[in-house]
């Protein structure tokens, strides 16, 4: 049957151009035929007729473009030869149905076979037109959605594997929708909460926490998009009769559309971390002996105080036990352990709860005291004084008794109350013990004249007696020398050898470290000129010369001792690295920065020492120009394989050196397996005992041969 063909009233069709029957209009009959030939080649669907035996008695042309055929070659076939067999009863039982009432219309989804071989999904929507004295027969409407399926499936497809991956997840992983109801629970969820996954799906998942979670989680879940991503932490009563702590970390739930479900929320159990940092808090707050606060609180009320300067006044009392080492010797040390305990609880009386009684180490407290003016401060001191008495232990036939330094702002600043208490608490000790002092400016000028004439003492030291000893800076990945460390040996006629850190902690009191930094340059410089001169050390090896902290406190000493040292040519500025300390940077950070940044700017290289051991801002890090972070040897020494802490330590350090661009070296390098353990972690420069101590000038070209002998096996 030609595709160009409607059947009639008998199924027969008639040649659209054949003379004109009476009664029949067929020009219009020709002109209806185009427009609906037309409309089937524009509709992505496909129109065909069957007839009651299933036979094709019309296809539309479109049927080419969806599977391949000509509608010739369809025409008076069975349609059931081009469906799945799988779907041919599904197929005959929409036939049955349909044919039933002329009024019904069925869809059927069935697999249909293009001109290839290939099957496609189908859409068949069959409507009942044997009445139709035109149609005579059934007509089924085609639609193509194999792709649609297909996409279905593979939704199916990653849908079933990402929730085997999300079962699999060690989080409880929560959807929730608007009301609080739950989208999606994951197996661990489950077990988290210790509820069936088909319990918690019928719960609004805020009236599982304690009251004042609950309110906090549906205020979470209604601001979700406004908030946007959150961590917090809520209350669980678990089924066991536990109180369970509940991490979530929070999110707006919006689908790839961009659709706006609820939240998403990932739940760990962090009760027992949760517990143990309750610990450590209450460890880092509390002397472990007296249950008191310790210094911490102390700084902290006074930091609170610095920052809200119109609560009022804020007082430090600041006590030492006088001899208190009698007591140990007298009765042990937990004697002196029990009169510590007692010292406690009459100064925790004494503050109450508006005040604060701290122990600060050893036989030294403090009360922090507020909104007293120094008369009221001064009769706390005499009640403390009067109950510390009233404990009637003998210290050698005497009642106990302490040494008192106070410090009250204004007006003094409250974040200097401390240090001025522990001044005030030294000139008292100097005075003799049981004694009373107020710090003020007199007492502060005094106690800077004690330091200046302590300080002319030890001013003048025989330049003679300073030697210089020098500790190779190692390459450890191929052994070799890069540089040279230049430290300080100080023997004395009578004290004998005095360490490096006492010789800079007396020249800094002294206020001469820039002579000291100006000696130790010149000649470290001399040496390594020498040593060069003398083929022993190699051009490119360079050396690294210690710059005390007061040398840098001094405006301008340090570049007159710098230009000095440098001034001949001994050692060329890039070959030249100066090593800072932490404490050094963090005295006066912009006015430093300002410094080191000339000192780079004529060519040197600055290394910051000892670093991890002070206190310094990881901001400057990376404003200063720095080039080399020294860690300290106390990361270092614990290093090894079985300690996994240290080793976490080292890496943190050497990860932030990298990531600001510092090249690294290792202190104290003692043993191969710190090496390795080193070069794991991507620190390739050490020095230590591994390869040498510091050694005198003279034998460093042994130093240098007997490592390279090494360095080539």
């Amino acid at each position: 049957m030609d595709a160009s063909r409607a059947p009639d009233s008998r199924g027969e069709s008639e040649p659209a151009g054949s003379p004109e029957q009476p009664g029949v209009p067929s020009h219009r009959a020709e002109r209806q035929l185009e427009f609906w030939e037309s409309l089937h080649e524009l509709s992505t669907d496909v129109s065909v007729v069957i007839d009651g035996e299933a036979h094709l008695i019309y296809v539309a042309p479109s049927i080419e473009e969806m599977l391949g055929y000509a509608p010739y070659e369809l025409l008076a076939r069975v349609g059931f030869d081009f469906v799945h067999p799988d779907d041919r009863d599904e197929m005959r039982q929409a036939l049955e149905d349909v044919g039933a009432s002329p009024a019904r219309v069925v869809t059927v989804r069935l697999r249909g076979l293009d001109a290839k071989g290939d099957w496609h999904w189908l859409d068949c929507t069959l409507t009942n037109r044997l009445h139709d004295t035109v149609i005579g027969g059934f007509v089924v409407t085609v639609r193509d959605v194999t792709a649609e399926v297909q996409a279905q499936e593979a939704a199916r497809d990653f849908e079933t594997r990402l929730r085997t991956v999300v079962d699999a997840a060690q989080e409880g992983i929560l959807a929730v929708g608007h009301d609080g109801k739950p989208l999606f629970i994951n197996r661990r969820m489950g077990e988290l909460l210790g509820r069936p996954v088909e319990e918690l799906e019928n719960l609004s998942v805020p009236e599982l926490f304690e009251p004042a979670d609950a309110e906090r989680s549906r205020a979470g879940l209604a601001e979700r998009l406004q908030r946007g991503p959150e961590k917090y932490d809520v209350h669980y009563p678990h089924p066991d009769g536990s109180r369970r702590v509940l991490s979530i970390s929070a999110s707006p739930y919006v689908t790839a559309e961009g659709e706006f479900l609820g939240s998403l929320g990932m739940f760990s159990d962090v009760t027992v971390e949760r517990r143990a940092e309750a610990v450590l808090r209450r460890q880092a707050l509390e002397d472990p002996l007296t249950g008191l606060g310790n210094r911490r609180v102390l700084t902290e009320r006074l930091a609170e105080a610095a920052r809200d300067r119109d609560r009022g006044r804020v007082a430090v009392v600041m006590l030492d036990l006088d001899d208190l080492k009698s007591v140990n010797e007298a009765h042990g040390h937990e004697g002196g352990d029990r009169l510590l305990i007692e010292v406690a609880e009459r100064l925790r009386e004494l503050a109450g709860d508006t005040h604060a009684a701290v122990r600060l180490g050893g036989d030294e407290f403090a009360l922090v005291l507020h909104d007293l003016t120094l008369p009221e401060v001064e009769q706390v001191t005499a009640r403390v004084r009067a109950a510390l008495r009233g404990l009637q232990v003998a210290v050698e036939g005497h009642p106990l008794s302490a040494t008192v330094g106070i410090a009250i702002s204004p007006p003094h600043a409250p974040e200097e109350l401390l240090r001025y208490a522990g001044i005030a608490l030294d000139e008292a000790k100097r005075c003799g013990d049981d004694g009373v002092l107020v710090f003020d400016d007199e007492l502060d000028r005094r106690h800077r004249r004690r330091r200046a004439i302590a300080s002319l003492a030890r001013r003048d030291v025989p330049s003679d007696q300073i030697r210089l000893h020098y500790q190779p800076l190692i390459d450890m990945t191929t052994g070799t020398v890069k540089g040279f460390e230049a430290l300080l040996r100080w023997h004395h006629p009578t004290l004998g050898a005095i360490r490096p850190d006492e010789i800079v902690a007396a020249f800094e009191v002294t206020g001469n470290s820039s002579r000291l930094d100006e000696l130790v340059l010149g000649r470290a410089c001399a040496d390594m000129r020498a040593l060069r001169d003398a083929g022993v050390v190699s051009a490119d090896a360079y050396l690294s010369v210690n710059v005390s902290a007061a040398t840098l406190d001094l405006p301008g000493g340090f570049q007159a001792a710098l230009e000095s040292a440098l001034g001949d040519g001994c050692v060329p500025p890039d070959r030249l690295v100066l090593e800072v300390t932490e404490s050094a940077v963090m005295r006066d950070p912009e006015r430093v920065s300002r410094i080191l940044h000339r000192l780079t700017d004529e060519g040197l290289r600055l290394a910051v020492d000892d670093f991890g051991t002070g206190y310094s801002s990881l901001r400057y890090l990376q404003t200063l120009p720095l080039s080399i972070l020294k860690v300290d040897r106390s990361f270092v020494a614990p290093l090894s394989d079985e300690d996994a802490r240290a080793r976490t330590l080292a890496s943190s350090i050497l990860t932030l050196a990298e990531t600001v661009g510092l090249d690294t070296i290792a202190e104290g390098v003692e043993t191969a397996n710190q090496q390795d353990i080193l070069l794991d972690l991507g620190c390739t420069t050490g020095q230590g005992y591994l390869w040498s101590p510091a050694i005198p000038p003279a034998e460093v070209g042994d130093l240098i041969k007997r490592l390279s002998v090494g360095a080539g096996s």
